[in-house]
This record gives structure tokens, sequence and C-alpha cells, in this order.
């Protein structure tokens, strides 16, 4: 293997590493693709503000494929639990058992502020907040 076409791997690699650890970055493309442009493209038209009220937006009320696999996955689990016998499969349907993702389980609404000691752990908390990610516990248990 050249060293070319080690240099192309190892940025491949990284890129997609990226892509998985960024939240922003894949919403970024989502968002650009709802609207029709590239990501560079969306990131030059709009502001950070901006950017935030879009999240926040996505947040409350979600579009896009996932949201697709779950308008289905509605209507196969009414299609599927008018057929089901019942002394065979007692649990009815639900629409996560027909997306081809598993859906989180709800989490419990938080009354109060999260304030830990750790400021990178405090910082992930409000990020994970932001895009939905569960937290992981500042003292790594």
């Amino acid at each position: 293997m050249s060293a070319r076409q080690r240099a192309r791997q190892s940025c491949r690699g990284s890129r997609s590493k990226k892509l998985k650890s960024s939240a922003e970055l894949r919403f970024s493309f989502r968002l650009a693709l709802a609207l029709g442009k590239t990501r560079e493209e969306l990131m030059r038209s709009i502001s950070s503000e901006e950017f935030t009220y879009w999240i926040a937006m996505y947040k409350r009320e979600p579009w896009g494929a996932r949201m697709a696999d779950l308008r289905m996955g509605t209507l196969a689990s009414l299609f599927a639990n008018l057929h089901r016998d019942t002394k065979r499969k007692k649990e009815p349907y639900v629409p996560a058992d027909f997306a081809p993702w598993s859906l989180a389980p709800d989490e419990a609404e938080v009354t109060g502020p999260i304030l830990l000691s750790d400021k990178k752990a405090q910082s992930n908390a409000i990020r994970s907040s932001l895009f939905g990610k569960r937290l992981r516990k500042a003292n790594g248990k």
C-alpha cells in the first residue's frame, strides 16, 4: 500500500469518527438536507443563534427518516395488533418493533438543574440534553 493510499484511508477513518461523535455535525447535515442546501452553504447562511434554534425546534418536533419510520411503525403495529393471536403473543406490538432502529426509553423529567463539580462533565450533560444522548455519570460508572 502506498503512502498516498494510507493517507486516504486514515483520512476516511477520522471523518467517520468525527461524524459519529459529533451530534452537532450530524444535525447540520440533516438540516442542510431538509433545506435543500449543502452543509457548507447552510453554515455560511445562518448564524449560530439560528442554528441553536433549529436544534431546539428539531428536539420539539423532529422530522426526517426516523420520524417517517416511526409513522410507518405506528401503522404496522396497528395492523399487526388487529391480526395478533393473543394466545401466542400476549403483549401488543409497538411502533419501535417495526423500526430498523430502536427508540430509547423515555427518561424521567428532571425538575431542577443538574449541577456537576466537573466542568467537562457539566458540558457533556448540557450537550446531551440538547442532542438527546444519554448522560454518562461524572464518576465514570
